[in-house]
């Protein structure tokens, strides 16, 4: 049987492909037994089933995810 999220995950998921740029893609995630709130762990721009992505979108996920996380850790150590 199909899973829906809740409303709220999937507003937060949505948030997070916002603010890595990428246009569609999945997120994964559990739900943390004490507090019952999710945890995201893993981003994925698009499926790791497809061969040649980069030349069917026309750019690497990959490499904007990298600079993505580069970017938010040097923020982070400014702190």
């Amino acid at each position: 049987e199909p899973h829906r999220p809740a409303e709220g995950v999937l507003q937060q998921v949505a948030a997070i492909l916002k603010a890595a740029d990428a246009d569609f893609g999945g997120v994964e995630y559990f739900i943390e037994r004490d507090s019952g709130e999710p945890c995201f762990y893993d981003l994925n721009p698009y499926s790791n089933f497809v061969a040649g992505g980069e030349d069917l979108l026309g750019f690497s996920p990959e490499r904007r995810f990298v600079a993505f996380v580069r970017h938010h850790m040097a923020l982070l150590q400014d702190v």
